[in-house]
């Protein structure tokens, strides 16, 4: 009887794993938007009356256009969920990341250099302000 109630406790662990892994796929996918817009996920640290202002520049993006939708979240603690979502392989799109984390998401290869993309698009390492553009690169 032991032995039965071990095995059945097993394949109920194994059908909870396999249930929490499909919900986890499904609630992080992002469904498809129905006007054939891209949709960016972008995670920043602001709140209060930054965070109003971020939001007021997403949505100035977002009525600007037709390609691309920016789904705005505001976020406490964003280094560590950002490197967390990261390892685990569902960061967000963009993340709005305090200076002081720049080398330690490198370091992890965290991120994605952008110099090729940048060259693409025109822009140029003089186009920022130098203690930016400098921590950055």
């Amino acid at each position: 009887m032991r032995e039965v109630l071990s095995r059945l406790g097993i394949v109920l662990l194994a059908a909870l794993v396999l249930f929490c892994f499909i919900w986890s796929e499904a609630l992080m996918r992002k469904p498809p938007r129905k006007d054939g817009r891209v949709v960016v996920t972008y995670w920043e640290k602001w709140s209060n009356f930054e965070d109003a202002a971020m939001r007021d520049v997403v949505k100035a993006f977002n009525e600007s256009q037709d390609k691309i939708w920016v789904e705005h979240i505001s976020t406490s603690g964003i280094g560590a969920k950002t490197m967390l979502a990261t390892a685990g392989g569902i960061p967000p799109d963009v993340a709005g990341l305090f200076g002081t984390n720049v080398a330690q998401y490198a370091y992890h290869n965290a991120v994605i250099p952008l110099d090729e993309l940048a060259a693409q698009a025109g822009l140029k390492k003089e186009d920022y302000i130098p203690a930016f553009s400098e921590s950055c690169t």
